[in-house]
């Protein structure tokens, strides 16, 4: 059955994944988990076999500067400078704070970006660079 991109959200967590705190304002968020890969065989075969190598992931997330966020939801937003490390979970996570389906790990706060243009809703824009390999949830 397909998943609502509504019910999968982007949420600062902690390293023993026990606290997950969504930002207010978000309307949408990207994942990206890949990895290099590189050929090899012996000359006579006529296909190469393919092998799983470096990986790497990036995560993004878009949010509406909502002034009428709690004073916490704002500093938490305003907590994304570019550089900072952090804990991310993008998923679903229950009425009680816990994970139960996505992917967590630790990422870097690459770039931080806002867009103020006259009639339009102030947004500010998040890329992350994970930092090792992410979790699945559940494992």
């Amino acid at each position: 059955m397909a998943v609502s991109g509504r019910t999968r959200k982007i949420y600062l967590s902690s390293s023993d994944k026990s606290t997950n705190t969504w930002i207010v304002g978000e309307t949408s968020n990207s994942l990206d988990i890949s990895r290099e890969t590189f050929g090899g065989g012996a000359k006579e075969d006529e296909w190469d076999d393919f092998f799983a190598g470096r990986g790497s992931w990036t995560a993004s997330a878009s949010f509406n500067l909502d002034n009428s966020a709690d004073k916490n939801q704002i500093s938490l937003l305003n907590s994304l400078i570019a550089g900072t490390k952090v804990y991310l979970f993008i998923g679903t996570v229950t009425s009680g704070g816990t994970q139960t389906e996505g992917v967590w790990g630790e990422a870097l706060v690459t770039s931080v970006s806002e867009s103020n243009a006259d009639g339009s809703v102030s947004s500010r824009d998040v890329s992350f660079q994970g930092c090792g390999a992410p979790t699945k949830v559940p494992a």
